[in-house]
């Protein structure tokens, strides 16, 4: 696989702008970067959310993820428009061979919405 190519998941990520849902994924993300996990929902170009987690997570147990700056931005397309993350959390447990993931997010966008959601992504 080279590093242009995308290796889809299987299951659902699930997204609510200012209470108004958008996102309904056709395709999961699940992707060990090394330092980090990459993680993304999407339904076509419209719509989706891409964010990640250190790769340090504890495994079997809830983890609290806050907004960081790594090597994938968080940002969130709704109807083909851009928006980066600038704060917010994901809570999420991943299992103990790192294959499964699941979870919850709160976002705060730019221009001050707000994006949550829940996940769950196998690899």
């Amino acid at each position: 696989m080279t590093a242009d190519e995308k290796k889809l998941g299987l299951g659902n990520f699930t997204a609510s702008v200012d209470g108004k849902p958008f996102l309904e994924s056709d395709s999961v993300t699940f992707h060990d970067a090394n330092k980090e996990y990459f993680f993304w929902g999407t339904n076509g170009n419209a719509n989706g959310v891409y964010f990640s987690a250190r790769s340090t997570l504890e495994s079997d147990k809830p983890e609290f993820v806050e907004h960081y700056e790594g090597a994938l931005k968080w940002t969130v397309f709704i109807n083909s428009v851009r928006y980066i993350v600038v704060g917010g959390s994901a809570t999420m447990m991943i299992d103990k061979y790192r294959r499964d993931v699941h979870g919850t997010i709160n976002f705060d966008l730019e221009g001050g919405k707000v994006v949550t959601g829940n996940f769950n992504i196998k690899r």
